[in-house]
């Protein structure tokens, strides 16, 4: 069994720990390191290696779903379920008794406008109606003269 599959497997893993802590520009270049390296100790790497690492990952990727499957619901007990918890709403339990009438919009406070955060201040966008004022101020504005293009303090004529 040939063991020259390791040199690529170390780089490989070397770079992934490298690219791991590393938190700058340079990170992605080692993260394309470590992949490389994965990859090319993976297709030197011997078939008694490789078949290992194919039982490895379907056993742990069938753990994995088992882990996240939810336990399976009998047709019968779901509707079951739900008919019982319709049968127990108020309205239905009181004799002679109404639904709740629907209230006017008048008396259903409207929702709060989103908010945002830019820079550690909360910030809520305009509203269609300010949007459309801000735009038609805008339009309106006289034209102004153009500002004096400036390089380190001295003036520049504009470009034509």
């Amino acid at each position: 069994m040939s063991l020259s599959f390791l040199i690529p497997l170390t780089v490989g893993l070397g770079a992934l720990s490298i690219y791991l802590r590393w938190m700058d520009e340079g990170a992605p270049i080692f993260g394309l390191a470590a992949l490389i390296g994965l990859l090319t100790a993976l297709v030197l790497a011997p078939w008694q290696v490789q078949a290992l690492l194919l039982l490895l990952a379907v056993g742990l990727a069938r753990y994995l779903l088992q882990q996240r499957s939810l336990p399976p619901v009998e047709p019968e007990t779901a509707v079951a379920a739900a008919t019982d918890a319709i049968a127990e709403t108020p309205a239905e339990t009181a004799p002679g008794a109404r639904p709740p009438e629907h209230q006017p919009d008048e008396a259903i406070a409207p929702s709060p406008r989103p908010k945002s955060i830019y820079r550690g201040i909360e910030v809520q966008p305009p509203t269609p109606t300010e949007r459309a004022d801000r735009d038609r101020a805008i339009a309106n504005a006289p034209p102004t003269q153009r500002p004096q293009l400036r390089y380190r303090g001295q003036p520049v004529d504009p470009p034509t």
